[in-house]
């Protein structure tokens, strides 16, 4: 049952297999089993990852792309999207065309700490077909997006708007996510 699930869903046997082991195990300890605890890794993207994530895209495929980033955003809040543009303006200093492969090959071979998550990233978003091809009306939009939810994510007012009627676990990670990005933004500033 376990290989003909993999392939009706395409995941890998193993993780289908680790995912059934752990549910059962929960089981029979009398755990209830939520659906957070299966699929951990789905969160929900919000605007300016979506436009990070396009970027990205681009970036993999078009050097425009990175000359766009490198000119006009320079980082992104989210981490491994960081990570990859980060490599893509090196890459790009060093090499006249991109291949994805040969990126992937590059960045298995270092010792980035999140290596696994940034290759497995470049993987899904490399595959991902659909995309339009670059254009710089399209980035200059993203571009805007990004900015406009820099300064919003930034604003203390924005802060007190966010947090009004959550419960207090909910209020202390958008508190907690708040000033990590602060400090992202000031590290990020330093840097430059």
């Amino acid at each position: 049952y376990l290989l003909k699930l993999s392939g009706a869903t395409k995941f890998e046997y193993s993780v289908i297999k680790n995912l059934y082991e752990t549910a059962k195990s929960k089981q029979t300890k009398g755990e209830s089993i939520q659906m957070e605890d299966i699929r951990p890794e789905q969160k929900l993207l919000k605007r300016f990852q979506l436009a990070e994530r396009e970027i990205v895209i681009q970036m993999l495929k078009d050097r425009r792309a990175i000359e766009f980033y490198t000119e006009k955003i320079g980082y992104f809040y989210h981490d491994i999207y960081n990570a990859i543009a980060q490599y893509m303006v090196d890459y790009q200093s060093h090499h006249d065309q991109i291949h994805v492969s040969e990126i992937i090959g590059d960045i298995s071979i270092t010792d980035l700490p999140n290596k696994e998550e940034v290759l497995n990233e470049i993987t899904t978003l490399s595959m991902e077909r659909g995309h339009p091809p670059f254009s710089e009306a399209q980035f200059n939009e993203y571009y805007q997006t990004i900015v406009e939810e820099r300064s919003r994510l930034n604003d203390k007012d924005g802060l007190a708007r966010a947090i009004a009627g959550k419960p207090p676990i909910e209020q202390a990670k958008i508190i907690k996510d708040y000033y990590e990005r602060r400090q992202n933004t000031k590290a990020t500033t330093k840097g430059d």
